[in-house]
């Protein structure tokens, strides 16, 4: 087991307290050096690549149960050890990656930061943050039928820029992941790691299709929204995956989103943070 702390000093009473509570577990302690800065980290904000800009948007604030940091839960192929976190509010500072993976059933990763997040996301541009009240599993989410209308679900991408909705109609989609090469050639990346072995995607994804209604914003997702919430009101359903469109930058032109279920976090060791105290990044 390993104990994170940002003091040295603090090294001994926390050996005291572990060797307490989990007597006869070997343990190390890492100090971790970080500032602590009253900024606000939220799902529904940016997650840069340094090198290039390129865009990720966050999903939910999460809490990694092994080492009890606090930072946000985004898509797997949003890749690099860092990056830079920008919020609404104009909170801006870099973020760490934890552990992430993308497989057959989830396309996920965990970003930390020594900051204040209090359990809340942006599912719109330019307004106040939504707390999280709740999640919500697949088993609870409809899919469209010949008898039944499927769920009306909802996300927010920093790079389509709203709130835009769907309807589900599949909860064991398998999304064909394309990717063009260096040569312009389109090949099916499938949902394993990039560079790694050839992975199909397994029946563990949930379809959204463009459905109006009034009142909604239509479905929307162009490359950046990559990561973001996929809500209805308060509560959590997923994590934005892919979606497909006919124009990479015409986010009305999609007709199709991909979602990873939420529960799928676990699978990561995370679980929502719904908001509380945090010391240096970390639950207090």
């Amino acid at each position: 087991m390993v104990i994170y702390l940002a003091d040295e000093a603090r090294r001994s009473e926390a050996e005291v307290r572990v060797e307490e509570l989990y007597p006869n577990v070997p343990f190390r302690i890492e100090i971790e050096i970080a500032v602590n800065v009253q900024t606000h980290t939220r799902g529904g904000s940016t997650l840069s690549r340094q090198s290039t800009g390129q865009r990720c948007t966050t999903g939910f604030v999460v809490r990694d149960r092994s080492t009890n940091r606090v930072g946000v839960v985004t898509a797997g192929h949003c890749e690099d050890a860092t990056r830079n976190y920008s919020g609404v509010d104009g909170s801006s500072y870099p973020m760490s990656r934890g552990q992430w993976n993308m497989t057959a059933s989830y396309d996920l990763a965990f970003f930390w930061t020594a900051h204040e997040a209090p359990g809340e996301f942006y599912a719109m541009s330019g307004t106040t943050p939504r707390s999280l009240e709740g999640w919500r599993s697949v088993s609870e989410t409809s899919e469209t039928s010949w008898y039944n209308t499927g769920s009306y679900l909802c996300h927010y991408g920093v790079a389509s820029g709203t709130q835009s909705c769907g309807e589900v109609i599949d909860k064991t989609a398998e999304p064909v992941v394309m990717e063009r090469t260096a040569s312009g050639q389109l090949i099916n990346r499938g949902c394993g790691r990039p560079g790694a072995s050839y992975v199909a995607c397994g029946p563990n994804f949930v379809q959204v299709e463009k459905v109006a209604k009034p009142g909604q914003v239509a479905l929307q997702c162009v490359p950046g929204d990559s990561g973001g919430p996929w809500f209805a009101y308060g509560n959590a359903y997923g994590i934005a995956k892919s979606c497909s469109y006919t124009n990479a930058s015409d986010p009305s032109t999609v007709k199709y989103a991909y979602y990873t279920p939420i529960i799928r976090i676990n699978d990561l060791d995370l679980t929502l943070w719904y908001g509380g105290t945090i010391v240096d990044g970390y639950a207090r």
